[in-house]
């Protein structure tokens, strides 16, 4: 978290913010697609999981749902958790919830996972 923190000091004044709300929210669309492709990484590379990325796997494998829906789930119960707290909510937060589920099986089945989240051959990495 200081990493991250120190590294956007860094880095917000040299990227100025967008100007158009149209450059907004595809930004924003591409935040949400490279979570799910960072997410699908490291998982994959077996570099370890997070607490919501292992209790995501572990949910979709004993519930044998999709890690979408469950990815989805979770994001639900924290929005609703910081909101009770009294935390915003906005726009960007709503498409946060519902794009990271999809995002993060698309980045999982990228490298070599299943839609539950189970690890499968790596016939989509291998050479043609």
């Amino acid at each position: 978290m200081i990493q991250i923190g120190i590294f956007l000091d860094l880095i917000l004044p040299i990227v100025p913010p967008p100007r158009m709300h149209t450059l907004d929210f595809q930004c924003l669309l591409a935040g949400i697609v490279l979570c799910g492709f960072a997410t699908g990484l490291y998982i994959g590379a077996r570099l370890g999981k997070g607490p919501r990325d292992g209790m995501m796997i572990a949910i979709s494998e004993t519930t044998n749902w999709p890690t979408r829906r469950v990815r989805t789930l979770i994001e639900l119960s924290v929005l609703l958790a910081g909101w009770l707290m009294g935390g915003a909510v906005g726009i960007g937060t709503i498409f946060f919830t519902f794009g990271i589920g999809p995002a993060t099986q698309w980045g999982l089945q990228l490298f070599g996972f299943s839609a539950t989240g189970t690890e499968e051959p790596r016939s989509l990495l291998k050479a043609a």
